[in-house]
């Protein structure tokens, strides 16, 4: 009587995709740290942002939020403040 949820990733299409935004963070995150003021990526589903959440959790000088509404929802991240 309980739902099953499955989850597919053919082709390793989810690792893929991980990479592919850990990859963009670290560009904006060097971004952070060379002009010291915050920067907005493009919006992201809730699991993408997720991912950027706990990759940028692993730096000690930058740190993330997540703002917007729906589709256009966004991580900025920016500089620790000392």
């Amino acid at each position: 009587g309980r739902p099953v949820i499955i989850s597919l990733d053919i082709n390793n299409y989810k690792g893929k995709k991980v990479e592919k935004i850990l990859d963009m963070t670290k560009n904006f995150i060097d971004k952070v740290r060379f002009f010291e003021k915050e920067v907005q990526l493009p919006p992201m589903t809730s699991w993408e942002r997720r991912h950027v959440h706990t990759f940028v959790s692993e730096y000690n000088d930058i740190e993330s939020e997540s703002t917007g509404e729906g589709i256009n929802r966004r991580v900025v991240l920016k500089p620790k403040k000392r």
